[in-house]
């Protein structure tokens, strides 16, 4: 990942790689904007039959975090004048219940449209029940200041979701364009990047130890990382395996505060069964060592 992070900040210091429209003055843009739109697989578990509303346990037990957390993660770099200084302002944001309740925040990048994986542009921003991802205000589109209007792909990643790519590239400008991730005809880069629940497609949930796979078995899979999270949780005294941890943690897989490693609903049984084993049993041929693994350049 850190070769990656030189390559993409490389990349950005070769204005020969970009189009001539990026080598725009920001002060001399007015930015762009996009009315975005995904799931989490994980914030839909549990929610039968499908409503088109995620739950947002997370928000209801006052767990979001008033600044955007993937600065702190080692493999989220941000990019461009605003990544990674996005904070919530007014708290009356979390405070929005029904549909427009927020789920979570959520990571937007902007790369190239014929270099796939360098990265331009990056932002923070937050998830709603119904699928809308909207600026730090909770309700305007996903703004990116001093962005020269243009051609880019777009790609949607979270902190224990695969992230995922569309395959077209977006004229994008100051007037705000549809990004639907939702969308079953759509293209996305990669052959199976996401899973589709009832009409609409998701984001795989159960990246918890954010290597770019979903693992339930082997060594460092994401269950063994909740299994060893709540053994040696400082509270955990007793080392017990049915201890509960509650927070905002990477391996809570269904999103609900709270982190299980053993039982029918825990975080490690969603991500053994309801995840890699269901995914496996309909499509085997993706799986054979029973695991997802993201399909971002």
């Amino acid at each position: 990942m850190k070769f990656r992070n030189l390559l993409i900040a490389s990349a950005l210091s070769c204005t020969a790689l970009l189009p001539a429209s990026y080598a725009t003055a920001v002060s001399q843009v007015d930015g762009i904007k996009i009315n975005l739109k995904m799931y989490l697989q994980g914030a839909l578990l549990g929610v039968k039959p499908h409503t088109g509303l995620m739950r947002d346990d997370l928000r209801a037990a006052k767990l979001i975090p008033l600044k955007e957390p993937y600065s702190a993660f080692e493999k989220y770099s941000h990019f461009g004048e605003m990544g990674g200084q996005e904070a919530i302002k007014s708290p009356d944001v979390l405070e929005v219940t029904g549909q427009d309740a927020i789920v979570d925040w959520v990571f937007v990048e902007l790369r190239h449209p014929e270099l796939q994986k360098i990265v331009l542009a990056t932002r923070s921003a937050l998830l709603q029940r119904d699928g809308d991802v909207v600026d730090v205000d909770g309700k305007s589109p996903v703004s990116f200041p001093g962005i020269e209007a243009g051609s880019y792909l777009v790609a949607v990643r979270h902190r224990n979701h695969l992230g995922v790519m569309a395959m077209k590239s977006y004229e994008l400008s100051a007037t705000p364009s549809l990004v639907d991730f939702t969308d079953p005809k759509a293209s996305y880069h990669g052959s199976h990047p996401m899973l589709q629940i009832s009409d609409k497609m998701a984001l795989f949930a159960g990246d918890a130890n954010q290597d770019g796979e979903v693992r339930a078995e082997g060594d460092s899979s994401d269950k063994d990382y909740i299994f060893f999270n709540v053994l040696h949780a400082s509270d955990n005294v007793d080392a017990n395996y049915n201890f509960i941890l509650s927070g905002y943690l990477e391996g809570d897989i269904n999103m609900d505060g709270q982190v299980k490693y053993q039982g029918p609903t825990s975080d490690g049984a969603l991500l053994a069964f309801d995840i890699v084993f269901f995914w496996r049993y309909n499509c085997p041929q993706v799986d054979k060592d029973c695991r997802l693994v993201e399909e971002l350049p």
